[in-house]
């Protein structure tokens, strides 16, 4: 969801001038996520999937009919990156502490490499999803 939401969703949200602060703000979320996991661990994963998804949902719509102000969005995609962190650091320290040795490695590099499948197949969708944006604001489908 982060991947589309940056590379797809997050260039159609206005100018170019909110483009830095909003992606600023995601990647900060993220750092914050990831590095706050011994801090404040997760074991209900489907907790924070389950908010990270309704955020994904609200951007990919707000990306058709701009609703939010920068200030807004900020907020959102911080939290958002916030998330995202947190899963992909839950997930790895719930394999690492969960599993038995024989079977962590195995699933530590099943993980790291849907992690990066998934990247790859998100930017191939935030390809597509940047060109229906620019579509429907060209054919008046906003007053933004």
């Amino acid at each position: 969801a982060r991947v589309v939401m940056q590379s797809g969703i997050l260039p159609s949200l206005g100018s170019k001038d909110s483009f830095t602060p909003v992606y600023m703000l995601l990647k900060t979320g993220a750092f914050i996520g990831r590095s706050s996991t011994y801090w404040v661990p997760c074991r209900q994963l489907w907790v924070i999937t389950i908010l990270e998804f309704c955020i994904f949902v609200f951007m990919v719509i707000e990306g058709f009919y701009h609703w939010c102000n920068i200030y807004a969005l900020c907020g959102i995609y911080f939290a958002g990156g916030i998330f995202v962190g947190g899963i992909y650091s839950n997930v790895m320290l719930r394999i690492s502490e969960d599993l038995d040795e024989e079977t962590r490695g195995l699933a530590l590099g099943i993980a790291s490499a849907s992690y990066n499948i998934g990247q790859v197949v998100a930017n191939t969708v935030g390809l597509g999803v940047q060109p229906a944006y620019v579509a429907f604001h060209k054919a008046g489908g906003t007053t933004s």
